[in-house]
């Protein structure tokens, strides 16, 4: 798996050039203690923003196993998960610029405790979905 450190030579080596670039950063990278999936980039300043992943390792994100075991227990756990990392995601978000540039999005839902797909957590790891622009 690559590291931080080649993906802070591909986005030096791509900074000031258009949205088609970054491309190039797809895939998944290593930056201890969480590990970075790109899986979409944005392909224009209007089209739909990138989508990341944070993936942490179980030992690293210390849940408690029986948050974990009940399917209740695990789905409010993930809604808990997502709605804070929704409130982080608005406090830094900088939506400025043309379409979504500086945009920082974590769908949580309403108000309803639901099995959403913004976080996941199993056994082996919990894991953050994030739209950024």
């Amino acid at each position: 798996m690559r590291d931080q450190s080649e993906l802070a030579a591909i986005l030096t080596r791509i900074e000031g050039r258009g949205y088609k670039a970054y491309k190039d950063i797809r895939g998944a990278w290593e930056m201890p203690p969480f590990t970075l999936f790109i899986d979409h980039v944005q392909g224009d300043p209007y089209a739909s923003p990138s989508h990341l992943r944070l993936r942490l390792h179980e030992s690293e994100a210390g849940l408690i196993k029986w948050c974990r075991e009940s399917g209740l227990r695990r789905i409010a756990l993930e809604d808990y998960i997502a709605r804070r990392a929704a409130i982080e995601a608005r406090n830094l978000s900088r939506a400025t610029g043309s379409g979504k540039s500086g945009l920082i999005y974590v769908d949580a839902g309403g108000q309803e405790v639901l099995e959403r797909t913004a976080a996941k957590v199993t056994e082996k790891y919990a894991e953050l979905r994030i739209s950024v622009g």
